[in-house]
């Protein structure tokens, strides 16, 4: 393979896995997270296996093909990019390990432990820090080479990535709802006791009579347990 068409692939790899599909996935997933129903699943498969396999084989094709964190022959610049990089590779990596020990996220209803509260934020949070040293590799990429179509194809993922997430989010809140309170069954409405609307009218005790005790008549109307309570 040529030195060029070697650029060409390392590029491109990066280019699709860090400025689209990771970005992409995750503004969709952070945008439908609360809406119900939820589906994990593109984000899952669009980051954990295109864009990741991606990120990684154009990493990894990099290094095998210019080596550049051991050359002494190159710029600082180009450091920097191969610095920058590997970071965004290694974290991708270890998102995968954090996904891994997390409480999927199709699992509802089960309270979360601390140690699964960590993991869970440090999956987000640390996601977007990968994300962005990713697009700073791409864009630093681009100067290196110096070549017009690498900067439009970067500029044009970004732009695709917005229109995406736009039309895909669009799409979700309107065939979808906010997450509410469940209702309750029908089974358990019937065994509601609605009280009557005169319930606690003054007129249920006869105020006239000296000895009537408006609490026992209240505990009466309503088969109430009557306390005693002990002087």
């Amino acid at each position: 393979m040529e030195y060029k068409d070697e650029i060409n692939t390392h590029a491109w790899l990066n280019i699709c896995s860090w400025s689209f599909l990771i970005p992409c996935s995750t503004l969709i997933w952070v945008h439908t997270k609360t809406l119900q129903p939820s589906h994990p699943y593109p984000h899952m498969v669009m980051t954990g296996v295109s864009g990741v396999v991606l990120a990684i084989a154009g990493f990894a094709f990099g290094i095998n093909k210019f080596n550049t964190l051991t050359r002494d022959d190159v710029s600082t610049f180009r450091k920097a990019h191969a610095i920058i990089g590997t970071i965004a590779a290694s974290g991708m990596m270890l998102q995968i390990l954090l996904f891994g020990l997390m409480k999927k996220p199709w699992v509802r209803g089960e309270p979360w432990s601390t140690g699964q509260s960590f993991v869970q934020h440090s999956h987000s949070y640390l996601g977007w820090i990968w994300i962005a040293f990713g697009l700073v590799a791409c864009e630093t990429g681009t100067h290196l080479t110096n070549d017009k179509k690498y900067v439009g194809g970067f500029i044009g993922a970004i732009l695709l990535t917005v229109a995406v997430t736009t039309l895909v989010v669009t799409l979700h809140v309107q065939s979808g709802r906010d997450i509410v309170a469940p209702e309750p069954l029908e089974e358990d409405k019937n065994d509601v006791e609605i009280p009557p609307a005169d319930a606690f009218e003054i007129g249920m005790v006869d105020l006239e009579d000296e000895n009537a005790d408006p609490l026992e008549a209240v505990q009466g109307h309503h088969n109430l347990p009557i306390l005693e309570v002990e002087e």
